[in-house]
């Protein structure tokens, strides 16, 4: 055998080693082996790592709006008007978020709160009432685009998803060791979790973008006396009332306060008068 003949034969030795090296299973740490055999396995490992991203769908916008109002009515019917509003909302598709009352008092006027999630189709119909009902003094909107947070969020939502549904169906091959299986029941449990909470963030961004936020607040009306010359006395008069049960309050405190010392003052001072009672006489008789 000449040199020729070994370098060639040396050669296909080489070539044969190196094919049968690239048939080795290729590992996913924790998870499961892809075999390198099949067609295009380096790209199916890759996709499997890193599952395309959904593409942006620019037709839809998702805008969260919401509107701030503030009403006046008078004083003795604010209560009124306020139960007169929740009854109204009883009849339309709304969801009341919070609602606060608070009477009126000798020191403030009565007030109430009330935060909605309003259906779009019924807004009108509650503006409506509103304008007919009452004094809308300020009525401010404001919005917030919220398009690129629900894309990104759908995204990983499908994402996650679809990583779930390969997990579940590598748990299914009898070729799976036991070790392979606890790691990906864990994974598994790993990723059910997150799409939980990302369930649960798409709700909040579905609420908050297809029904409308309306905040209202209600305030009582100022008499006409209090914007004048004649408000110090109006705020006098209101004040008053106040002003006479403190001073009752610090009386009766200051009485209380004084009793148990009575007990020892009352009888040193009749002590005293009658010693100085008995020397006066003395002086008398010896003069």
């Amino acid at each position: 055998m000449n040199a020729k003949t070994c370098l060639t034969f040396l050669i296909v030795f080489f070539l044969l080693l190196a094919g049968c090296s690239k048939k080795k299973a290729v590992q996913i740490p924790g998870i499961a082996a892809i075999s390198a055999e099949s067609p295009n396995a380096e790209n199916r490992l890759v996709s499997y790592l890193s599952p395309p991203l959904i593409p942006p769908n620019a037709d839809r916008r998702f805008i969260a709006i919401g509107h701030r109002l503030v009403i006046e009515v008078p004083e003795s019917k604010l209560v009124e008007a306020y139960e007169s509003m929740l009854n109204f909302l009883k009849s339309i598709k709304c969801e009341v978020l919070s609602s606060s009352i608070n009477n009126q008092t000798p020191a403030s006027p009565p007030r109430g709160e009330l935060s909605l999630r309003v259906d779009p189709g019924d807004l009108d119909k509650l503006f409506g009432f509103l304008n007919k009902s009452v004094v809308v003094i300020e009525h401010a909107t404001e919005s917030e685009d919220k398009t690129a947070e629900v894309i990104d969020i759908e995204a990983h939502l499908k994402n996650m998803t679809e990583l779930r549904d390969r997990l579940r169906s590598l748990l299914g091959k009898s070729s799976a060791s036991v070790k392979d299986l606890v790691e990906l029941e864990s994974q598994l449990a790993e990723v059910q979790s997150k799409i939980d909470s990302i369930v649960t963030r798409r709700k909040v961004l579905a609420n908050e973008t297809e029904k409308i936020a309306v905040q209202i607040a209600f305030r009582a009306k100022r008499s006409m006396t209090r914007s004048g010359v004649f408000a110090p006395i109006a705020d006098a008069w209101d004040n008053s009332g106040s002003v006479l049960f403190e001073s009752l309050g610090v009386l009766i405190t200051f009485i209380f306060a004084v009793i148990p010392w009575l007990i020892l003052i009352i009888p040193a001072i009749w002590l005293i008068i009658r010693f100085f009672r008995r020397r006066s006489r003395r002086a008398k008789t010896s003069a």
